[in-house]
């Protein structure tokens, strides 16, 4: 009788032990999921940016010596030769700018401005291309992406504008033209658009909101939008 119930007392044990040992591995892994999934989840632009409880992102919290891209950025855009744009680092005076897309397309064009006119091959309608701009030395770089528009949305987006009421103001126009860019996700004409507007007219607190929600979008801020005195 005593081997009997010595017998199951170990059998218990065991059971209890191997029990504990798997509420500890389930454990551990809820853990490890825990911290693992806040770094899956965080995107790169929230990792070179920090923002404020508003989700605003300001140019001085980000990398002075590197050149960040303003435009084309993260977008869809119009015309087949952007302007490329992008925050001049102090004490660089010259920028290495690189575009590569299908096709094995590649265009390489020194400059000492913080801005290019691309003059390469003419692009492909839907296919995404990527930015590289870099110091001259190589040491700090941007990169980022771009898509030129196909002819079916650039169609769908002439219609949507030619429709618009001709009654509204022009601040109600623009406006308008910026939510059918946005919904497009032409990011940077929806934003050359309203500082066109911003330019032309004066601040309105419509105007800067738009801007706000916009450089999110892309991955900035409207503190940090292209100073119109550099412009070409």
């Amino acid at each position: 009788m005593i081997s009997q119930h010595s017998s199951g007392a170990k059998t218990l044990a065991r059971f209890l032990i191997a029990f504990l040992l798997l509420i500890q591995g389930i454990f551990s892994v809820y853990l490890f999921m825990l911290n693992i999934i806040p770094a899956f989840a965080q995107s790169p632009a929230s990792e070179d940016l920090e923002c404020d409880e508003h989700g605003d992102c300001y140019r001085d919290e980000l990398d002075p010596d590197k050149p960040h891209i303003i435009s084309p950025r993260r977008s869809v855009i119009l015309s087949d030769r952007p302007l490329v744009r992008w925050y001049a680092v102090e004490g660089e005076t010259r920028y290495i700018v690189k575009i590569q897309g299908p096709n094995q397309l590649t265009w390489e064009q020194e400059t000492s401005e913080p801005f290019i006119l691309y003059d390469g091959p003419e692009l492909v309608r839907g296919q995404t291309y990527r930015i590289e701009v870099s110091t001259y030395n190589g040491n700090h770089q941007d990169q980022t992406s771009f898509i030129w528009l196909t002819s079916a949305t650039e169609q769908q987006i002439n219609t949507a504008i030619a429709e618009l009421d001709q009654t509204l103001s022009p601040l109600q126009k623009t406006l308008a033209i910026v939510e059918i860019y946005k919904a497009e996700r032409l990011f940077n004409d929806a934003i050359d658009l309203l500082e066109a507007h911003l330019a032309e007219f004066g601040k309105t607190t419509a105007i800067d909101d738009s801007l706000s929600d916009l450089y999110r979008q892309i991955g900035l801020n409207q503190q940090t939008r292209w100073d119109q005195e550099q412009q070409p």
